[in-house]
């Protein structure tokens, strides 16, 4: 069985351009993905092989040594999918379906099962802020990590938020 590819491996980059390494990494790891996406923090990334990525889908990887996204083998990612490592763990497993406008993200741990599905518009997010001053602005308040784990062979309905 063929593992994941980590960017890190991936020795023919242009550096510097984006799109040339987004599409190398992209075509190395066997997936497609169309030209209006981005891909981008590749250090703390994982794609699976034969990954689909519709127009508009967005991927990121982690800022810092708390964040990183892995996506399963074969996970198919529908037009305007969101899905973030950023500052937290985000994890989809293999053969998973994310619908259309569909939004990962947060400062804790995501994981998604094999064999998910996620319908349009629903947003999965592993944090939220904090409200112990009403005299400070929410925005400058910090968040609060969560964890949202998903099992195996599970179907989120369109419009949901967890």
């Amino acid at each position: 069985m063929r593992q994941a590819v980590p960017v890190e491996s991936l020795t023919e980059w242009v550096p510097g351009i984006k799109f040339i390494r987004a599409w190398t990494f992209v075509r190395r790891t066997g997936s497609t993905r169309h030209p209006s996406g981005y891909i981008e923090n590749f250090h703390r990334l994982r794609i699976g092989f034969g990954c689909q990525f519709d127009r508009g889908v967005s991927i990121a990887g982690g800022n810092d040594e708390r964040g990183f996204l892995s996506i399963g083998d074969r996970c198919v990612l529908r037009q305007d999918a969101y899905v973030s490592g950023r500052r937290g763990t985000v994890s989809i497993g293999a053969d998973s379906y994310l619908g259309h406008r569909v939004w990962i993200g947060g400062q804790g741990i995501v994981d998604l099962g094999p064999w998910s599905l996620v319908a349009p518009n629903v947003v999965i997010i592993s944090s939220n802020h904090r409200f112990r001053d009403g005299s400070v602005p929410y925005v400058e308040q910090d968040e609060s990590p969560g964890a949202v784990s998903l099992g195996a062979n599970v179907w989120v309905g369109a419009n949901s938020v967890l």
